[in-house]
């Protein structure tokens, strides 16, 4: 917020939240994957419907979350192991050394492409360099291509937005501030064309504070008076 408001329109932000060396963002969201798929369509609409140039690393698109390592034969992460080794050298025991190193390690975001449901994910036939857990079975490219609910394409639909809509690139952001703890929203308006998002920024229902219609686009049904956890919503004003 202080970048988007203060360094004015001669400065152009990189929108990301995820990259090679650090754990999935909707995993230190949600640990528990209660709410994983509304969580990676709020971080979408936020990262395509602010001002900046969004990059998406491989399986956000999809909701990709960490990985259910079991020990650390399955860590690939020099730095990890060796935070590991040293845990152990100071005192620790095994099973919290493992689990103080999981909470961090890279090698979440460094497990192949979930293309598919088959073996090794539809990345190779020959075995991976890190081994995945059987989340492809729950989350994969081509399922959720033929599935219109799914993240994958609520991130194809807001792409389509964002491109067919200069606003939601140029536009200015205005930011609404309510005091209201977990509640998130702003405008972006350019000449005539304007557009507002608001979302909830927790796991427990919230009231709305503005009154907007024309919904767009939610990653909920409905536009009742109350946001559903994680609901990110963007309307047409």
């Amino acid at each position: 917020m202080n970048w988007t408001e203060n360094y004015g329109n001669d400065c152009w932000q990189t929108l990301f939240y995820e990259n090679h060396d650090n754990p999935r963002m909707v995993s230190k969201i949600d640990p528990s994957g209660r709410f994983r798929v509304q969580v990676a369509k709020l971080l979408a609409m936020l990262q395509l419907t602010l001002k900046g140039t969004p990059f998406i690393f491989q399986g956000q698109e999809l909701g990709a979350v960490n990985k259910s390592f079991k020990d650390i034969h399955q860590i690939q992460d020099v730095e990890s192991i060796g935070l590991y080794h040293e845990l152990l050298d100071g005192g620790m025991d095994e099973k919290s050394a493992f689990s103080k190193i999981l909470a961090g390690t890279r090698d979440h975001a460094r497990t192949v492409m979930q293309w598919n449901n088959t073996e090794n994910s539809g990345f190779s036939s020959n075995t991976p360099w890190i081994i995945g857990d059987g989340d492809e079975a729950y989350c994969n490219a081509a399922e959720q291509m033929e599935n219109p609910a799914s993240v994958l394409k609520f991130y194809q639909n807001l792409i389509a937005l964002r491109k067919g809509h200069k606003v939601l690139i140029y536009g200015d952001v205005c930011f609404i501030k309510p005091k209201r703890k977990n509640y998130f929203a702003y405008t972006r308006e350019l000449n005539k064309d304007k557009y507002a998002v608001e979302c909830n920024l927790s796991a427990n229902p919230l009231k709305r504070s503005m009154k907007w219609d024309h919904l767009v686009l939610s990653n909920y049904e409905g536009n009742d008076e109350i946001l559903q956890a994680y609901e990110a919503r963007i309307y047409r004003l």
